[in-house]
Protein backbone atom coordinates (compact mmCIF):
# COMPACT_ATOMS: atom_id res chain seq x y z
CA UNK A 1 0.00 0.00 0.00
CA UNK A 2 3.29 1.89 0.40
CA UNK A 3 3.50 2.57 -3.51
CA UNK A 4 -0.70 3.36 -3.65
CA UNK A 5 -0.05 6.06 -1.00
CA UNK A 6 2.80 7.92 -2.96
CA UNK A 7 0.69 7.40 -6.35
CA UNK A 8 -2.00 9.02 -4.82
CA UNK A 9 -0.03 11.55 -3.09
CA UNK A 10 1.61 13.17 -5.91
CA UNK A 11 -1.67 12.87 -8.06
CA UNK A 12 -2.90 15.18 -5.17
CA UNK A 13 -0.01 17.50 -5.79
CA UNK A 14 -0.20 17.33 -9.67
CA UNK A 15 -3.89 18.37 -9.82
CA UNK A 16 -4.21 20.73 -6.80
CA UNK A 17 -6.50 18.07 -4.83
CA UNK A 18 -6.56 19.81 -1.42
CA UNK A 19 -7.95 16.49 0.33
CA UNK A 20 -9.35 12.83 -0.39
CA UNK A 21 -10.67 9.59 0.62
CA UNK A 22 -9.77 6.57 -0.74
CA UNK A 23 -10.89 2.76 0.14
CA UNK A 24 -10.02 -0.43 -1.23
CA UNK A 25 -13.22 -2.67 -1.40
CA UNK A 26 -13.31 -6.78 -2.36
CA UNK A 27 -16.10 -8.62 -2.18
CA UNK A 28 -18.00 -6.13 -0.02
CA UNK A 29 -15.25 -6.16 2.36
CA UNK A 30 -12.74 -2.87 2.84
CA UNK A 31 -9.56 -4.36 2.58
CA UNK A 32 -8.08 -0.61 3.32
CA UNK A 33 -8.90 3.02 3.58
CA UNK A 34 -7.44 6.08 4.58
CA UNK A 35 -8.03 10.20 4.30
CA UNK A 36 -5.23 12.00 2.75
CA UNK A 37 -4.92 16.09 2.82
CA UNK A 38 -6.84 18.70 4.41
CA UNK A 39 -10.89 18.75 4.50
CA UNK A 40 -10.51 22.50 5.32
CA UNK A 41 -7.24 23.97 3.90
CA UNK A 42 -7.70 27.23 5.90
CA UNK A 43 -8.12 25.70 9.17
CA UNK A 44 -5.59 22.85 8.60
CA UNK A 45 -8.37 20.17 8.63
CA UNK A 46 -6.93 16.47 7.92
CA UNK A 47 -9.52 14.34 5.84
CA UNK A 48 -10.58 11.41 7.72
CA UNK A 49 -12.72 8.33 6.78
CA UNK A 50 -15.51 10.17 8.49
CA UNK A 51 -15.11 13.22 6.18
CA UNK A 52 -18.69 13.82 4.02
CA UNK A 53 -17.68 14.78 0.41
CA UNK A 54 -19.99 16.38 -2.36
CA UNK A 55 -19.56 13.26 -5.16
CA UNK A 56 -21.95 15.19 -7.73
CA UNK A 57 -21.05 14.21 -11.40
CA UNK A 58 -18.83 11.62 -10.14
CA UNK A 59 -21.96 9.50 -9.20
CA UNK A 60 -22.78 8.58 -12.75
CA UNK A 61 -18.99 7.33 -12.78
CA UNK A 62 -20.48 4.81 -9.94
CA UNK A 63 -23.16 4.13 -11.56
CA UNK A 64 -21.98 2.97 -15.09
CA UNK A 65 -19.39 1.02 -13.30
Amino acid sequence: MVRLETQLNQAMIANEIPGMAVSVVYDQKTLWARGFGFANVSAQLPVTLDTPFRIGILLWLLLLI
